[in-house]
Protein backbone atom coordinates (compact mmCIF):
# COMPACT_ATOMS: atom_id res chain seq x y z
CA UNK A 1 0.00 0.00 0.00
CA UNK A 2 1.27 3.46 -0.76
CA UNK A 3 0.78 6.52 -2.92
CA UNK A 4 0.26 6.06 -6.63
CA UNK A 5 3.41 6.40 -8.73
CA UNK A 6 6.07 5.51 -6.15
CA UNK A 7 7.06 2.29 -7.93
CA UNK A 8 5.25 -0.49 -6.06
CA UNK A 9 4.41 -2.38 -9.25
CA UNK A 10 7.86 -1.89 -10.74
CA UNK A 11 9.51 -3.14 -7.56
CA UNK A 12 7.33 -6.26 -7.48
CA UNK A 13 7.92 -7.10 -11.14
CA UNK A 14 11.68 -6.49 -10.92
CA UNK A 15 11.96 -8.59 -7.76
CA UNK A 16 10.27 -11.53 -9.49
CA UNK A 17 12.00 -11.16 -12.87
CA UNK A 18 14.76 -13.56 -13.79
CA UNK A 19 14.61 -15.66 -10.64
CA UNK A 20 13.25 -19.13 -10.01
CA UNK A 21 9.72 -17.72 -9.82
CA UNK A 22 9.80 -15.80 -13.12
CA UNK A 23 7.92 -18.48 -15.08
CA UNK A 24 5.18 -18.63 -12.45
CA UNK A 25 4.28 -14.93 -12.37
CA UNK A 26 0.89 -13.82 -13.65
CA UNK A 27 0.39 -10.04 -13.65
CA UNK A 28 -3.13 -8.62 -13.51
CA UNK A 29 -3.30 -4.83 -14.00
CA UNK A 30 -6.41 -4.35 -11.88
CA UNK A 31 -8.10 -6.24 -9.06
CA UNK A 32 -11.38 -5.60 -10.86
CA UNK A 33 -10.08 -7.64 -13.82
CA UNK A 34 -9.20 -10.65 -11.65
CA UNK A 35 -11.97 -13.15 -12.28
CA UNK A 36 -12.81 -15.54 -9.46
CA UNK A 37 -12.99 -18.23 -12.14
CA UNK A 38 -9.29 -17.81 -12.89
CA UNK A 39 -8.32 -18.39 -9.27
CA UNK A 40 -10.72 -21.33 -8.95
CA UNK A 41 -9.26 -22.92 -12.09
CA UNK A 42 -5.68 -22.54 -10.88
CA UNK A 43 -6.56 -24.06 -7.51
CA UNK A 44 -8.55 -26.90 -9.10
CA UNK A 45 -5.67 -27.73 -11.47
CA UNK A 46 -3.11 -27.68 -8.64
CA UNK A 47 -1.15 -25.00 -10.47
CA UNK A 48 1.82 -23.17 -9.03
CA UNK A 49 1.64 -19.42 -9.54
CA UNK A 50 2.52 -16.04 -8.16
CA UNK A 51 -0.43 -13.73 -8.80
CA UNK A 52 0.57 -10.09 -8.84
CA UNK A 53 -2.65 -8.09 -8.75
CA UNK A 54 -2.16 -4.36 -9.24
CA UNK A 55 -4.62 -1.65 -8.22
CA UNK A 56 -6.23 -4.04 -5.79
CA UNK A 57 -8.33 -2.85 -2.89
CA UNK A 58 -8.05 -4.56 0.47
CA UNK A 59 -11.61 -5.82 0.00
CA UNK A 60 -10.74 -7.40 -3.35
CA UNK A 61 -7.53 -8.86 -1.91
CA UNK A 62 -9.55 -10.55 0.81
CA UNK A 63 -12.01 -11.96 -1.76
CA UNK A 64 -9.19 -13.44 -3.83
CA UNK A 65 -7.28 -14.72 -0.79
CA UNK A 66 -10.38 -16.49 0.52
CA UNK A 67 -10.44 -18.59 -2.66
CA UNK A 68 -6.94 -19.89 -2.01
CA UNK A 69 -6.73 -23.03 0.05
CA UNK A 70 -4.05 -23.13 2.71
CA UNK A 71 -2.25 -25.86 0.78
CA UNK A 72 -2.59 -24.16 -2.62
CA UNK A 73 0.64 -23.57 -4.51
CA UNK A 74 -0.49 -20.08 -5.38
CA UNK A 75 0.89 -16.96 -3.77
CA UNK A 76 -0.92 -13.64 -3.91
CA UNK A 77 0.79 -10.26 -4.04
CA UNK A 78 -1.67 -7.40 -4.26
CA UNK A 79 -0.69 -3.79 -4.77
CA UNK A 80 -2.92 -0.85 -3.98
CA UNK A 81 -3.06 2.79 -3.01
CA UNK A 82 -5.88 2.90 -0.49
CA UNK A 83 -3.70 4.83 1.94
CA UNK A 84 -3.63 7.73 -0.53
CA UNK A 85 -7.40 7.58 -0.89
CA UNK A 86 -7.84 7.62 2.91
CA UNK A 87 -5.55 10.63 3.27
CA UNK A 88 -7.53 12.57 0.65
CA UNK A 89 -10.87 11.74 2.33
Amino acid sequence: MGPSGIGKSRLAIEALRGGALAGLVAYVPSGDEMSSGIVAGLVRDGASAVLVVDNCTSTRHKEIAEQLQTDARIRLLSLGHEMEQRIKS
